[in-house]
């Protein structure tokens, strides 16, 4: 993702809290919160999940709101098919796999050290061993 910073994308972030500081969230569907930057990570909004707590149908309502918002880009940690799904269909580019502060991977994306994914990095139960893909 090397050309972010040029273009000047919209990049979502699943999040554990409201701040640069927060971790990444385990998941897209259950994330409390994204942190969307544009531009740079001083140019940046928090928006509440939609999806959290909504089941099997929040991933999908989570990429939605994401949709909604015109983002270029999402970095999280796992996500699932439907999300995936919604994603892939409005030409998201999907960051799965990740770990750490939102900071840091502002950092990674920024400096074009993330490997986008296609599909999802789950399949079923978040917690069914040996369904994330590799680490980022």
């Amino acid at each position: 993702m090397k050309g972010a910073k040029a273009k000047g994308c919209k990049i979502a972030f699943s999040s554990d809290g409201r701040t640069l500081d927060s971790k990444i969230s385990r998941s897209l569907a259950r994330a409390p919160y994204f942190i969307i930057a544009e531009g740079s990570p001083d140019n940046r909004t928090v928006i509440e999940n939609p999806g959290k707590g909504k089941g099997s149908e929040g991933g999908e309502m989570a990429a939605r709101a994401l949709v909604k918002e015109r983002v270029d880009t999402v970095v999280t940690s796992n996500i699932g098919p439907k999300a995936a799904k919604v994603l892939e269909d409005a030409h998201i580019t999907v960051h799965a796999g990740c770990r750490g502060t939102i900071s840091e991977a502002i950092e990674k994306c920024l400096a074009g050290k993330l490997v986008a994914t296609r599909g999802a990095s789950y399949s079923g139960c978040l917690e069914s061993p040996g369904t994330a893909k590799a680490d980022q």
